[in-house]
């Protein structure tokens, strides 16, 4: 607003000027630089000097005329406020003062050279003779060069941030009414998931914009801040997880999967719980092996299995006692990894057998049962969190 301010500081002086114009002499518009304890600032300052017929008015109306100019002297432009040296903020603030300057100051040249009376002198003080003017439009300028090799990506920012910034608003106005009703679904911050991955913001806008994710977007003139709907954006994440796996061209899913099982462990800690009790039951109920079915050990040992489980670390272990030479159960009881279990016979089987032998010796059961086991085939516990 810096720019309404400076003029709303001109307009009344200029108006003053013309409607004094008999009685003035001389214009005179310049800027100074100020800095006090570190409060550094530009003051523009716009100065009217009287003619010889001013000296013939009343001395009441010389007064009133004085006192219109010297009311606001100046506007002060500020820079910074407690600091030393500039810093790249400040440098920004320069230029922008530059360009406010010289505009506002281009048109007052023209509205009053047409309006004052012949031969007054108007005198617009340049720019030029302030150096850390001249010097900051320098620094950013060869600030930018120095990072040439990077302006495609820059200039691919910042096309892609103009090309998304209506669209962004217009979905966040499209979900207004989801979040004024439900705003702690919208946990995830734009700028988490940068953090997260190696996806930069654009690539995350073109997902919300694809999949129609609510969002609640912060800033009229430039996008600052996107709050993300968890629900909504999971579903997007998985959705692209899927389509990369389909991909023809072999496209790596892996970064995604990863943004996905960050999105669980940090805003759905308990519906991943709950996943992973729901996998874990199914992924055991789908082993072959069961409860007092009689396993061989990679040692040749023939045991009775009391049951198969997924410990902590989601290992797949094994616990079984001994069987004792008349095939009843043992006492002890022992934990192992399942990799350690070759093959099995359901207890059905055995049972079977119990009941069509009447001389039941582990020795002749082993014959039996290497004719009639089948193979156990360990597979690793993993939960595909794109399908959940």
């Amino acid at each position: 607003m810096d720019w309404f301010k400076i003029a709303h500081f001109f307009e009344p002086k200029v108006r003053n000027t013309i409607r004094c114009r008999n009685w003035i002499k001389e214009v005179h518009i310049f800027v100074e630089y100020q800095d006090t304890f570190g409060n550094e600032c530009l003051k523009i300052f716009y100065e009217v000097a009287p003619n010889e017929s001013f000296k013939s008015l009343p001395l009441r109306e010389q007064v009133k005329i004085t006192d219109s100019f010297n009311e606001h002297k100046y506007y002060v432009f500020s820079l910074s406020k407690g600091k030393r040296g500039l810093n790249h903020d400040q440098h920004v603030r320069l230029v922008e003062f530059r360009s406010i300057y010289l505009t506002i100051s281009s048109y007052l040249y023209l509205q009053l050279e047409s309006n004052l009376e012949p031969g007054t002198d108007l005198d617009i003080e340049p720019l030029d003779d302030l150096p850390f003017l001249n010097y900051s439009e320098e620094f950013l300028t060869s600030l930018l060069t120095q990072y040439g090799d990077y302006n495609w990506y820059y200039r691919r920012n910042f096309e892609s941030d103009v090309r998304q910034f209506e669209k962004l608003h217009s979905l966040s106005k499209r979900s207004y009414q989801h979040y004024k009703e439900n705003p702690d679904e919208y946990s995830v911050l734009e700028n988490d998931l940068v953090y997260y991955s190696s996806f930069d913001s654009n690539k995350i806008r073109d997902l919300l914009l694809r999949n129609e994710v609510r969002i609640k977007v912060t800033g009229s003139k430039t996008i600052k801040h996107i709050k993300i709907h968890i629900g909504d954006l999971v579903q997007a994440v998985q959705l692209k997880i899927l389509e990369l796996r389909d991909s023809p061209i072999g496209a790596s899913s892996n970064e995604w999967e990863r943004l996905l099982s960050t999105l669980y462990e940090e805003y759905l800690p308990e519906e991943l719980d709950r996943i992973v009790e729901e996998e874990k039951k199914g992924f055991i109920n789908g082993i072959p092996v069961k409860s007092n079915d009689v396993g061989q050990l990679s040692d040749g040992r023939l045991v009775l299995i009391e049951r198969i489980f997924l410990d902590q670390n989601n290992d797949l272990k094994l616990s079984y006692t001994n069987l004792k030479s008349n095939l009843q159960k043992g006492e002890r009881t022992r934990t192992v990894d399942a990799q350690l279990l070759l093959s099995y016979l359901n207890n059905e089987q055995l049972s079977h057998y119990c009941e069509q032998n009447v001389v039941i010796r582990l020795k002749n059961f082993k014959k039996w049962f290497s004719k009639r086991k089948s193979k156990f085939e360990k597979s690793d516990f993993k939960i595909d969190l794109a399908l959940a």
